[in-house]
């Protein structure tokens, strides 16, 4: 359910009142500890293949349930299984965050996995710039040649790509991108805006529609999978400055919201904006985001034969990623239905 805080809509959102988050990156991983839980993929392949040809993306705008939009998410099942092994082993889940835009389509992308993982990535993935002697992995530059990839042809790049994208897709995380539709959100700005902004603050840009949608997806996944309640996710995100502070804030309404409208709270664990060159899986994270993106302007918005890239293909194989977007019909039912909430608060 929307929330209007004084002047402003906080999607799912009570008081934005209340502590601030921990900036702390994985510190606040979660503290509970569970009999010998395993993370397994379950992978179907006629699920697989049902998936690749008939859900491509979900076309879905904020979970809520008042007005029956929930939309499942389309991607390859996490089961969650408890052994009978001795010892308590605690779950601790991580996600890393970026976000990708142009003219078409701004997204904020995410990657989602257990810590052991994220750690072992982290360590292979400064082997390979070790190997190559390169600063940084960042997808934008490779592809176009820039900056410390501009002595490289395309075939070099291409390696590099290869190689990176492979230290992703080997390792067992799960993607999430959650886009919007750049042109159908300019042309309902002022609305969304009136909603959307207020003495807190300016939520309008798009920006804040897909981080809060994003950041939701992964936690009802997590429920809906049946992992333990006491298990929260650790959020990284990359530095961005114009985002962060608001973005906190954001997450901290979110995360203090009353009255039972957001079931999942108790996944809302730490937030922090960190550099890609200090925590290495943030550069994973840019990776996703711009193949992601690029696939909603090629692919879904633009609807070129020729839009979709090899290297989307190498995350699309691994069944574990889901895009959700907010198309033109869906911003459209998103501002009526706040419209109405808030036309029902006017009149009580």
């Amino acid at each position: 359910m929307y929330s209007r805080t004084r002047n402003v809509w906080l999607l799912f959102s009570g008081s934005a009142s209340g502590r601030a988050a921990h900036a702390r990156g994985l510190v606040d991983l979660g503290s509970g500890s569970i009999e010998a839980l395993r993370l397994i993929l379950s992978r179907s392949e006629g699920r697989d293949e049902q998936n690749q040809r008939t859900n491509e993306y979900t076309s879905s705008w904020p979970l809520h349930t008042r007005y029956g939009y929930h939309k499942s998410l389309a991607f390859a099942t996490l089961n969650w299984v408890f052994p009978n092994d001795d010892g308590p082993f605690a779950m601790m889940v991580a996600s890393y965050n970026d976000e990708s835009g142009d003219s078409r389509a701004f997204v904020v992308s995410g990657l989602i996995g257990m810590l052991p993982d994220w750690v072992e990535l982290g360590r292979r993935w400064g082997a390979k710039l070790a190997e190559h002697r390169l600063p940084e992995f960042h997808a934008a530059k490779c592809e176009n040649r820039l900056d410390m990839f501009s002595g490289y042809e395309r075939g070099s790049r291409d390696m590099f790509q290869r190689e990176f994208y492979g230290l992703i897709t080997d390792a067992r995380l799960w993607g999430f991108c959650t886009a919007v539709w750049q042109s159908a959100y300019a042309a309902r700005w002022a609305e969304f805006e009136e909603f959307r902004s207020g003495v807190e603050g300016n939520f309008a840009h798009p920006y804040f529609l897909a981080f809060q949608h994003n950041v939701e997806a992964m936690c009802l996944r997590l429920d809906r999978e049946g992992a333990p309640r006491n298990e929260p996710i650790a959020f990284v995100f990359d530095q961005q400055k114009e985002y962060e502070g608001r973005a906190k804030q954001l997450y901290d309404s979110m995360r203090n919201s009353k009255g039972g409208q957001l079931t999942y709270r108790h996944r809302l664990g730490s937030i922090s904006f960190d550099s890609r060159f200090r925590q290495l899986q943030l550069q994973a994270a840019d990776a996703w985001a711009y193949e992601s993106r690029k696939h909603v302007s090629d692919v879904l918005i633009d609807k070129r034969h020729d839009g979709q890239r090899w290297q989307f293909e190498l995350f699309r194989e691994t069944a574990r990623i889901n895009i959700s977007g907010f198309a033109p019909e869906c911003l459209d039912r998103l501002a009526s239905a706040m419209r109405e909430d808030l036309n029902k608060k006017a009149g009580s």
